[in-house]
């Protein structure tokens, strides 16, 4: 795997964590090139119902690498999730990341992965044999292999803006790098010939795991790299995932973290935060109680429209500090409504109806606002809301 960007050691960097201490856990790896700083406040991440931010992805990556075959690993490039979001900018700007690959052939690379965070959600695309296109009439051209570009995405979209990115990525590398070899070319490159893959994918439970499964898909890619390069292998990977497995997947990162920053003179030096990396009792939505149609609605809604998966996002993230608990705040208002059996609601009634479930009134008012926004309520001057049916 090539990992250098203008010959220098490129560290991870990230917005700045306030009001928590900047301490570092571990640099991964200790050595070389694209090392990942992961600080405390990365580690926080691993919280259950926390969104995994790129830090923690990107070691995560890494750590999964460090554990296959050199001689395999010579096969594969992974791109760091910075990426995407240099590339996209300003139309797709090929010279944002020239710099990424000037001393590399991408072409030659059995497998380039490509962990894409769009509208604050993780999915994966993989190219795959992008130089078969360049040898002959047929992708199919050697063992079997395909030419390919696969999006692995946990909430099932297609992804389509950025398959268009990464294609008009691959075509303008082709034609302004000049370290590709095209002596063995008998075709110029056309990204419209390969073959788009979009299997369906083990899916995320909840709004918040989308980190956990881009991991997931990436360790069973690395599992085998020349099994995974051919078309037939993405026809049915349901079985990528159990729930056993997924729910230590943020308790297995911590303690590889813990791990490393042991071996490299750091964890002494740190204490660390006591976090659940279960799910917590208080916030549990079980289908006892819970509105199971009226929530998957809910999700529908958000997920169908970017804007509106993005906008439950953010309220998920910044003030409500996990997903759950913001669905739950949703479950909430619909319950009180069922109860009172009428459609429309004083806010300041419900706000002490909830008082034990230790909401703040700026969460009420920003769930009330996000479920108006998503098409679910109507809110007036007189501080009510209005359930729609």
């Amino acid at each position: 795997m090539d990992l250098k960007q203008n010959d220098e050691i490129i560290d991870v960097e990230k917005e700045p964590c306030q009001d928590i201490p900047d301490d570092v856990v571990c640099i991964y790896p200790e050595l070389g090139y694209n090392r990942v700083t992961v600080r405390l406040c990365d580690y926080r991440t691993l919280e259950y119902d926390k969104y995994l931010n790129d830090a923690i992805v990107n070691f995560g990556i890494r750590h999964i690498y460090s554990n296959i075959e050199i001689q395999m690993g010579e096969k594969v490039h992974i791109f760091d999730t910075h990426f995407y979001d240099e590339l996209s900018k300003n139309n797709v700007e090929h010279q944002n990341v020239a710099r990424w690959t000037k001393s590399m052939d991408l072409f030659k690379k059995q497998l380039i992965v490509l962990p894409v965070c769009k509208a604050s959600h993780w999915f994966l695309i993989l190219v795959i044999n992008p130089g078969l296109i360049t040898l002959a009439e047929k992708s199919s051209d050697k063992q079997g292999s395909d030419a390919l570009i696969v999006v692995l995405d946990s909430m099932g979209n297609g992804q389509d803006e950025a398959i268009s990115v990464v294609l008009q990525y691959l075509e303008a590398e082709w034609n302004t790098n000049v370290n590709i070899d095209k002596s063995k070319a008998i075709l110029p490159f056309d990204s419209s010939r390969m073959v788009l893959v979009t299997p369906e994918c083990p899916g995320q439970p909840d709004l918040s795991s989308c980190g956990l499964y881009l991991l997931q898909y990436i360790g069973k890619v690395f599992e085998d790299v020349d099994k995974f390069s051919m078309l037939q292998s993405y026809k049915n990977i349901k079985s990528w995932t159990n729930d056993e497995e997924m729910k230590k997947k943020r308790s297995d990162i911590a303690s590889q973290l813990k791990r490393i920053s042991k071996e490299q003179g750091r964890y002494g030096h740190l204490v660390f935060p006591e976090l659940d990396f279960f799910q917590r009792r208080n916030s549990t939505l079980t289908e006892e109680n819970a509105d199971i149609a009226y929530f998957n609605a809910y999700l529908k809604n958000a997920a169908e429209s970017e804007l509106n998966f993005s906008l439950c996002r953010q309220y998920s993230l910044q003030l409500f500090v996990s997903a759950e608990r913001h669905l739950r705040l949703v479950y909430l208002l619909r319950q009180f409504q069922q109860k009172m059996q009428a459609e429309c609601i004083r806010i300041a009634l419900f706000e002490d109806h909830i008082k034990d479930e230790q909401y703040t009134k700026a969460e009420i008012m920003a769930c009330l606002k996000q479920m108006e926004k998503d098409g679910f309520i109507i809110m007036d001057k007189n501080d009510m809301y209005l359930i729609k049916k």
